[in-house]
């Protein structure tokens, strides 16, 4: 509207950990500590970074002047990933075949979505495509093992694991065999295909649980009141996984056989695992609350609009584009988990820029300004609910 987009651009960048000395036996009192390394450096936002089975390469979504897509990048080169060439569609997740050769990458395009198997490197026309149908509501990819896709997909209000043979393109419902209290998600196959690990949220508790594929036993890996998300699998016997135990968002690992833990984080960013190999490389997603406005203008100009020590998100525009709404946030620490300090402002904008400072209108977040820009409907966050 009015020849701009606005948007927020949060500090979202792509690192990888060597976890190895502990994970191939060793204790985490006498090895040594873990490895970090980041592999993206440019503006924007990198998210879902998928490491191929070498560890040699990472493939992450990526946005260039507001578009989005997958680009592919040596883990020790210079941190300039080279896009994929993919079908027309938005995508939204990819992984390695096993052989590191192709990818597969999960695209909407209006009311349909598929997954394009392409060449690794770097894109182009597909040498398989596999309609999803019906359209689920939600659908993810997970580990793509021997001739078998493993495809989280919600239906009817719950998310099931589906297992889908890449030759025939027909699924199998898997989860459906494991009896668990609750709300099931965030699956991830062992690379081997026996046993997969998920989270379960019930009664206001989320833990870690562990099942074989064929739905012969079911065993719960963690009972605590703590976050306890994205967990993966770092060898056959750990498990990376984000908690807030130690009062801020960390990764840990776990060894699956006798539950003895090791923190592989300290910092105040928020740490997301995305991917791992089977020698202990874990791929992440690390996030830092520094985030500010840009627009990109019809010629694909890119003009900051705010640049302030807080961070700002959520813009929207009111008045055919001449006002713009957005909230600025900061962390703050509540019953032991990362929460935000919510303000919501608004100011008049030009294409380019405000032409005067956006002023401050109350506590909230996710501003819709009305058309005429006299009133905005917001969310606001409560100690024990939203509204």
């Amino acid at each position: 509207i009015g020849g701009a987009i606005a948007l927020a651009v949060a500090v979202g960048v792509i690192a990888v950990v060597a976890v190895w000395q502990w994970s191939k036996g060793g204790s985490p009192s006498t090895d040594l500590p873990a490895r970090h390394k980041q592999l993206t450096t440019l503006p924007g936002e990198e998210s879902r970074s998928q490491l191929s089975p070498n560890g040699q390469w990472v493939a992450y979504l990526g946005g260039r002047a507001g578009a989005r897509q997958v680009f592919v990048q040596a883990v020790d080169g210079d941190g300039q990933g080279r896009p994929v060439t993919l079908p027309r569609g938005i995508v939204s997740k990819h992984v390695w075949s096993p052989d590191g050769r192709e990818l597969a990458c999960l695209v909407w395009d209006g009311g349909t979505v598929a997954i394009h198997i392409v060449p690794a490197f770097y894109g182009g026309i597909p040498r398989q495509t596999i309609p999803i149908v019906p359209t689920p509501t939600d659908v993810t990819l997970g580990r793509w093992i021997g001739r078998a896709l493993f495809v989280p997909i919600r239906a009817a209000g719950a998310r099931v694991l589906q297992r889908i043979d890449r030759d025939t393109g027909s699924g199998v419902s898997l989860s459906e065999k494991w009896k668990v209290e609750g709300n099931v998600d965030m699956f991830d196959v062992r690379p081997d295909a026996r046993f997969v690990v998920f989270r379960a949220f019930a009664r206001g508790q989320e833990d870690l649980w562990v099942a074989d594929v064929d739905g012969t036993s079911v065993r719960r890996l963690t009972n605590n009141s703590y976050v306890e998300r994205f967990p993966l699998w770092t060898t056959t016997e750990r498990i990376v996984f984000q908690s807030n135990r130690e009062g801020q968002v960390d990764r840990w690992e776990i060894a699956v056989a006798s539950g003895q833990e090791r923190r592989l984080t300290t910092s105040p960013e928020v740490e997301e695992p995305n991917s791992t190999t089977l020698d202990g490389l874990v791929s992440y997603r690390r996030t830092s609350e520094d985030a500010h406005l840009w627009a990109w203008d019809a010629a694909a100009n890119e003009h900051q609009l705010t640049q302030d020590a807080l961070s700002d998100f959520s813009p929207a525009f009111a008045r055919e584009g001449r006002l713009l709404a957005f909230h600025r946030s900061q962390p703050m620490l509540l019953s032991q988990l990362l929460t935000m300090d919510y303000r919501l402002f608004a100011g008049p904008f030009s294409g380019s820029g405000f032409t005067k400072e956006p002023q401050m209108l109350g506590n909230g977040y996710a501003p819709q300004p009305a058309p005429n820009g006299l009133w905005v409907a917001y969310s606001q966050q409560l100690v024990n609910r939203t509204r």
